[in-house]
C-alpha cells in the first residue's frame, strides 16, 4: 500500500480569494474515492484523515478516469460553489503539452522525484476556464523486497529485464536501482498505449520470448505473456 509522503500547496492557489486548502483537500479526497487505482485509494484515505467539522461538504457531480493520465471531476461544495478538478500527471492537470507548473510545485516535484517518489498533481478551475495547478502530492510506493531477488534470478538466467513506467525518469531510475535494473533499461513517462507499443516492437524483434510483468507482483507468479 502506498503512503502519502509529503505535499506542496501553491501559495497563490486562492486566485479567486475564496478557495481554501481545506476545500482543495476535500475535493481531492472525494474525487480519488471514486477511483479504483491503488494510489488514488491512498490519497483518498490521506485526505479524509485531515478533515474535521470545518471541512466543507462535497458532492461529486461528474467523474471521468482517463487511462494513463489521471481523473477529472466536477464538484459542488456545501457553499454551492462549483469546481472542476484534475488529478494526475503534469500534462494532464495543466491541459497543455509542456506541463508547466508554478515554480514552487515544480521544485517540490523535482526534489521528490530524486527520492524515488511518485508525484500526483492537482489543478482546479472555478471562475477561470483554464486549470490552475494548486497541489502536488508525493507518495512512497516501495517495491516488494522479493522484487530484487526475482529480477536477479531472471538476470542470472540470461533474461534482460526492462522497466516501463508512467513515472518521471528521475523517479523511475531510483526505483530501478533499488531492484537491480540498469538506468539504460528504464522506459519512463510512458502511457499504457506507449507500453503496448514497446512490447509489440520487442515481440517483433525478439519473437515469442517476451513477457510483461507488473513489478509489485514479482515473485507471486503474476506473469502476462504477450
Amino acid at each position: 500500500m502506498a503512503d502519502v509522503d509529503g505535499t506542496a500547496l501553491e501559495k497563490n492557489m486562492a486566485a479567486d480569494g475564496i478557495t481554501t486548502c481545506a476545500a482543495v483537500i476535500a475535493m481531492v479526497a472525494a474525487t480519488e474515492a471514486r477511483s479504483e487505482h491503488p494510489l488514488a485509494k491512498a490519497i483518498a484515505t490521506w485526505g479524509k484523515s485531515l478533515q474535521d467539522n470545518s471541512t466543507p461538504g462535497t458532492t461529486v457531480e461528474t467523474f471521468e478516469s482517463v487511462t494513463g493520465q489521471g481523473v477529472r471531476a466536477t464538484i459542488t461544495l456545501s457553499n454551492s460553489r462549483k469546481y472542476s478538478i484534475w488529478i494526475g500527471s503534469t500534462r494532464f492537470i495543466t491541459q497543455s503539452g509542456d506541463g508547466h507548473l508554478p515554480s514552487g510545485l515544480a521544485e517540490f516535484e523535482s526534489s521528490e522525484a530524486k527520492r524515488g517518489r511518485t508525484l500526483i498533481n492537482v489543478a482546479i478551475a472555478s471562475s477561470t476556464p483554464r486549470p490552475l495547478p494548486v497541489l502536488a502530492i508525493s507518495l512512497s510506493d516501495a517495491p516488494k523486497r522479493s522484487s530484487a531477488r526475482a529480477i536477479r534470478a531472471l538476470q542470472d538466467m540470461g533474461i534482460e529485464v526492462n522497466l516501463l513506467t508512467g513515472d518521471a525518469r528521475e523517479t523511475a531510475v531510483v526505483v530501478a536501482q533499488q531492484v537491480g535494473i540498469k538506468p539504460e533499461d528504464v522506459w519512463a513517462g510512458m502511457s499504457p498505449k506507449g507500453k503496448a507499443t514497446v512490447i509489440t516492437e520487442l515481440i517483433e524483434k525478439e519473437g515469442s520470448s517476451v513477457a510483461m510483468v507488473r513489478l509489485p507482483f514479482l515473485w507471486r507468479g503474476h506473469f502476462g505473456f504477450m
